[in-house]
């Protein structure tokens, strides 16, 4: 059954990694998010991003909810974050979402091919869903520009651009709430629904 405040809980705790993560990586006054923000932090400044973390965040927001846990498995997923290293294709939260559900399948069922139908019957309900809600799941849509040139000397109208836009910024936010506020398997009654 779908638990509205542990969802809740888990945005909270999405929120807190981000205030404590992001503006570290993006060498950002820490005061960047609080409320109300001193009014000599400007957002963007001063400014260099190492990473984007969207797929880490939501997936270790819903971690407690899910009983499997993997060692290392941020490590080996570093390239799903940004919609797959920048490059704007389905966003790292929507992609850390679906690894959640994942790890939420494969807890409950030993049967591999049931558990690739069910992660992918939950793909197809989630990416719909984010679609019709928020009008896209690509990383570009999202945050209005590419970004693949990110590792690229200069990075023009990429990641500097989008870490000086807040707007998109708080675009990425919106939908990172909603994938984690969307409900795991194990919360539907039927998961071959």
């Amino acid at each position: 059954m779908y638990d509205k405040e542990a969802h809740e809980e888990a945005v909270k705790r999405a929120l807190q990694i981000t205030s404590m993560i992001n503006p570290l990586l993006a060498g950002q006054n820490p005061a960047i998010f609080q409320e109300p923000r001193p009014p000599e932090v400007v957002w963007g400044e001063p400014f260099y991003y190492l990473e984007r973390r969207c797929h880490r965040i939501v997936y270790e927001a819903l971690q407690p909810l899910i009983p499997l846990k993997i060692d290392r498995i941020m490590d080996v997923t570093e390239g799903i974050g940004a919609g797959f290293a920048g490059m704007g294709e389905v966003c790292g939260t929507v992609s850390g979402a679906i690894m959640a559900a994942g790890l939420d399948l494969a807890s409950r069922y030993d049967d591999q091919n049931l558990i690739r139908l069910l992660v992918s019957k939950y793909t197809i309900k989630l990416m719909r869903s984010v679609k019709k809600d928020l009008g896209s799941y690509y990383c570009r849509d999202i945050v209005g520009r590419d970004m693949s040139n990110w590792l690229e000397e200069g990075n023009k109208g990429g990641w500097s651009d989008f870490v000086h836009d807040e707007a998109a910024v708080i675009r990425c936010g919106k939908i990172q709430e909603y994938c984690i506020m969307f409900p795991l398997p194990f919360e539907e009654d039927d998961y071959l629904i």
